[in-house]
């Protein structure tokens, strides 16, 4: 992994709790969706978002729940829902 990688992994370590939580809060309130869905509601960046999806995914509070037609660039993108 390149320094600037971990450098900037370390300098956003911090906001990492709250990046997570307001993404699961989101979760709550639409149930299931794109990383761009899931952006909207939490009000993040669609960066801010599909870069934490991985990290939920390996805690095991969300898992993919099936694909859809993206709105933005028509390319089919992974769905996501919280694991109950």
């Amino acid at each position: 992994m390149k320094q600037t990688s971990i450098e900037a992994y370390q300098s956003i370590k911090p906001d990492l709790k709250t990046l997570h939580k307001r993404i699961m809060h989101a979760f709550k309130k639409i149930k299931s969706g794109s990383f761009r869905d899931i952006s909207r509601a939490a009000q993040l960046t669609d960066a801010q978002v599909w870069r934490r999806l991985n990290e939920l995914e390996k805690k095991n509070l969300i898992e993919e729940n099936g694909t859809k037609i993206c709105d933005i660039s028509k390319r089919r993108v992974t769905v996501y829902k919280i694991i109950e």
